[in-house]
C-alpha cells in the first residue's frame, strides 16, 4: 500500500530541522550526512541497492553506482535459485531426476529405432511370403480340407479292406451283432485292414519321393504288386465277375493309397507354410507389444522431465520476481531519501542566509507562524475532506452476455478482474455495480458493492478479510451470470449512464465489456448488417437515446473481438472495422472519449492511466 512506502519529508519539518541545525553550527555536508544516516535506518533489509547516495562538499547529493556488478541471472547455473531456496540435497535430487529422465528418453529412442528396423525387416519378410504364397488367407482352409480328404480316403480304404478280410475269415459283417459274437475275429479283421492300408500308404509315400529314384522305383513296384494281388482277390470274391472288374479293383486299390499319400504330403506342405505365416504374425505382435511398452516408458520419462523443468522454471520466475520487488523497494527508498535530502539542503541554505533577528521580532514571527500554521491546518483538513470525496471511485461494469459475446467479451473472469481493479483503485471509498445487457432499457443489475468507509482495527486484517469476502461474492455471482440476454448496447448504455450521473462526488468509470454487435429486435442486427454511422446516430436521436454523461466520466470498451462463436453469423475483417468505426462516431457524437480494446484487463488498466 502507498501509505507505508517511503515518503519525502515535508517542508515544515525540513524548515524546523534546518533551523536547529543552523543554530547548532553544523556544516551543511555533516548535517546532510546525519540525515542520510537516520534515513538508512528505514532502508530495505534485503538485497543490494542499485546505487548509493554520497554527500558532496557543497551539500549536493551524488548517485554513486555499485562498484561490483551483480552477475547476470542467465549466466548463473540453472539450479542456483533452487539451491538457495530448497538446499543442495533437493537440487541434486532434482538434477538426478532430470538426468535419469533424459537417459531414459535417449534409451527409449534408441530402442524404438532398433524396433523400427526389425519391423521394417519383418515387413519385407511378410511381403516376400505373400509374393510366394498369394493366397495366405486360404492356407488354414486348405490344410483342414486336405486333412479331411485324407481322413475320408483312409476310412474308405480301411472299410473296403475290412470287407475283403472279413470274407477271408468267414465273418458276415452285415449282421449287427458280429462284433459281440466274434470279437476276436472282428478285431483281427480291423487290424489286418488297417495294417495293410498303412503299409500301402507308406509304400505310396516312398514311391512319391522322387529325390531317391531307386527307392521310389522299388517301393512303387512293391505297391503295384500288392495292389494287383488285392485287386485280384476282390474281383475273385464277386461271383461271375470278369477280368474287367478285377482290373478296376486293382486300379482302385493302387490309386487310393497313392491319393492318400499325395493328400498327406500336400497337407504337410500347407501346414508348414501356415506355420511360417503364423510365426511371422507372432513376431509382429511381439514387436507391437515391445513398441507400445517403449512408447509408454518414453511418455513417462518425458512427463518426469516436464515436471523437473516446471520446477526449475517456477523457482527461476519466483527468484526474479523477488529480485524485482527488492529493487523496486530500494529505488523507492533512494528516490524518497534523495528528495528529502534536497528539501533539507534547501531549507538549510534558506535558513543560513537569513539575517539574525531580535528576540521580540523572533517571538512575533513565531506567533504569526503559529497562527498561520493553525489556519493552514484548518484549510488542509477541509481540503482533505473534499479530497476524500473526490478520490472515491464509482465504477459500473456493463456486461454483454449475448450468444456472440458471452465467453469472449464478458466471462466470469472479466467480472472478477473488474471487481479487483475497483477494489485496488477505490481505497478511499466508492461503489461498484455490474449490469447485464438485455434487449431494451430494462436491464437487470447483478452486483452492487460499496467500499467501507471505516475498518475496525487491525485495519490491514479487516481490509484483507473484506477483500476476500468481496472476491468470493464476485466469484459466486460470476458463475451464475445469465446468457443470451440480448445485445441492445445503446439502450443499456443510456440506462447505466443515468445511474452514473446519480453517483456522488469522485471519479466515475463505465466499463463496457461487449463485442459492440448491436441487436435491437425489429430494428438492428450488426451480426448481419452494419449500418452507416449517420443512420444509426439519427435513430439514436429519434429514440432519445443520446447519452448525457457527467464531465470527466471514463468510458472503457473491452472485449471487442473478431471471433465467430457457434450459432452466430460469420465475422469478417470488413464487418469488424465497420463496427469499430460506427461506435467511434457514436461516442464522438455523445461527447465522450472511449478506449476500445479486446483484452479487458489491459484496456481497463490503460484507461485508468
Amino acid at each position: 500500500m502507498a501509505l507505508f512506502h517511503p515518503r519525502k519529508v515535508s517542508r515544515l519539518r525540513a524548515w524546523l530541522d534546518a533551523r536547529r541545525g543552523v543554530k547548532a553550527g553544523r556544516p551543511l555536508p555533516a548535517y546532510l550526512a546525519d540525515k542520510l544516516a537516520v534515513a538508512q535506518r528505514k532502508s530495505p533489509r534485503v538485497g543490494a541497492p542499485p546505487y548509493t547516495l554520497a554527500i558532496q562538499s557543497d551539500g549536493s547529493v551524488l548517485r554513486v553506482p555499485q562498484s561490483v556488478e551483480p552477475p547476470a541471472p542467465l549466466a548463473l547455473p540453472l539450479d542456483t535459485d533452487l539451491r538457495l531456496k530448497r538446499g543442495g540435497a533437493a537440487a541434486e535430487e532434482l538434477r538426478r531426476r532430470g538426468a535419469a529422465a533424459c537417459e531414459q528418453i535417449a534409451r527409449c529412442e534408441g530402442e524404438a529405432r532398433a524396433l523400427g528396423l526389425e519391423r521394417h525387416e519383418l515387413g519385407n519378410r511378410e511381403r516376400a511370403f505373400i509374393q510366394t504364397h498369394p493366397v495366405v488367407g486360404r492356407l488354414a482352409r486348405l490344410v483342414w480340407g486336405l486333412r479331411f480328404a485324407f481322413v475320408a480316403l483312409s476310412v474308405g480304404e480301411v472299410a473296403a479292406l475290412s470287407v475283403l478280410f472279413a470274407d477271408w475269415f468267414g465273418l458276415d459283417i452285415v449282421r449287427a451283432d458280429v462284433i459281440y459274437r466274434h470279437p476276436v475275429e472282428a478285431f483281427g479283421v480291423l487290424v489286418a485292414a488297417t495294417g495293410v492300408f498303412l503299409a500301402s500308404l507308406m509304400l505310396a509315400q516312398k514311391a512319391l519321393d522322387f529325390e531317391h529314384p531307386r527307392t521310389a522305383l522299388a517301393t512303387g513296384a512293391t505297391l503295384l504288386v500288392g495292389g494287383v494281388g488285392l485287386g485280384w482277390m476282390r474281383g475273385a470274391q464277386i461271383p461271375e465277375s470278369g477280368w474287367q472288374q478285377a482290373v478296376i479293383f486293382m486300379a482302385v486299390t493302387i490309386a487310393l493309397p497313392v491319393a492318400a499319400a499325395a493328400l498327406k504330403h500336400r497337407a504337410a506342405q500347407a501346414s508348414i507354410s501356415l506355420g511360417a505365416w503364423r510365426k511371422l504374425e507372432r513376431e509382429g505382435r511381439t514387436l507391437g507389444r515391445r513398441m507400445a511398452l517403449i512408447e509408454w516408458r518414453q511418455e513417462m520419462a518425458e512427463r518426469d522431465l516436464a515436471t523437473v523443468v516446471a520446477e526449475y522454471r517456477k523457482d527461476y520466475q519466483e527468484a526474479r520476481a523477488i529480485e524485482a520487488r527488492v529493487r523496486c523497494a530500494w529505488v523507492r527508498w533512494l528516490q524518497a531519501t534523495e528528495a528529502s535530502l534536497a528539501e533539507f539542503r534547501l531549507a538549510y541554505l534558506v535558513r543560513l542566509r537569513r539575517s539574525p533577528l531580535s528576540a521580540s521580532t523572533a517571538t512575533a514571527l513565531v506567533k504569526t507562524a503559529g497562527l498561520v500554521i493553525l489556519v493552514l491546518c484548518a484549510l488542509s483538513a477541509c481540503a482533505r475532506a473534499h479530497a476524500h470525496e473526490d478520490a472515491q471511485v464509482h465504477a459500473i461494469l456493463l456486461c454483454d452476455r449475448s450468444s456472440s459475446a458471452a465467453e469472449f467479451s464478458c466471462s466470469a473472469n472479466t467480472v472478477l478482474d473488474a471487481g479487483r481493479w475497483w477494489a485496488d483503485e477505490a481505497t478511499l471509498g466508492g461503489t461498484f455495480e455490474v449490469w447485464v445487457i438485455g434487449d431494451g432499457i430494462d436491464i437487470p443489475r447483478l452486483v452492487s458493492e460499496t467500499y467501507p468507509e471505516h475498518f475496525r482495527p487491525p485495519v490491514s486484517e479487516s481490509k484483507r478479510a473484506w477483500r476476500q469476502a468481496f472476491e468470493a461474492r464476485l466469484g459466486d455471482k460470476g458463475g451464475t451470470v445469465p446468457t443470451n440476454t440480448g445485445s441492445a448496447i445503446a439502450e443499456a448504455l443510456w440506462r447505466v449512464s443515468r445511474r452514473l450521473n446519480e453517483a456522488g462526488r469522485g471519479r466515475t468509470v463505465l466499463i463496457l465489456a461487449s463485442d459492440l454487435r448491436q441487436v435491437t429486435p425489429g430494428m438492428w442486427d450488426f451480426e448481419r448488417h452494419v449500418p452507416r454511422p449517420a443512420e444509426f446516430i439519427a435513430w439514436l436521436r429519434r429514440m432519445d437515446l443520446m447519452l448525457e454523461m457527467r464531465t470527466g466520466t471514463e468510458l472503457t470498451v473491452c472485449g471487442f473481438h473478431s471471433e465467430t462463436p457457434a450459432g452466430t453469423s460469420r465475422s469478417t475483417a470488413a464487418s469488424y472495422h465497420r463496427t469499430r468505426a460506427l461506435w467511434e462516431q457514436v461516442f464522438k457524437a455523445w461527447g465522450v472519449k472511449a478506449r476500445i480494446g479486446e483484452d479487458c484487463g489491459r484496456t481497463v488498466a490503460l484507461g485508468g492511466e
